[in-house]
């Protein structure tokens, strides 16, 4: 959960990491399935990742393919989520 940093950031930085920490981040384990295929195996690893403190985040997925020859391949998705619609409600003019 980094970013570029930009001209506003002199006045937010000590406010991000000192109020809202959202340089403490966290992954957690959602869940795990696999099964065996003509190729070796398949492995999908469900996660949860976001800031500790923020309500948004992303969950992730990772797709793995075993090869019964040992070789390994990856494909990684995550898919950005907010856990409120607080400003779902609210009108242009009346900004969240």
């Amino acid at each position: 959960m980094l970013r570029a940093n930009i001209d506003n950031d002199m006045y937010k930085v000590k406010d991000w990491n000192e109020k809202y920490f959202i340089y403490k981040r966290e992954e957690q384990l959602e869940g795990i399935s696999y099964q065996e295929e003509p190729f070796g195996y398949s492995v999908l690893v469900k996660t949860h990742f976001s800031a500790l403190s923020m309500a948004f985040g992303f969950k992730g997925e990772y797709h793995y393919k075993i090869y019964r020859d040992g070789a390994l391949e990856l494909n990684l998705s995550m898919k950005g989520f907010q856990y409120s619609d607080f400003c779902a409600g609210i009108s242009s003019e009346n900004r969240c």
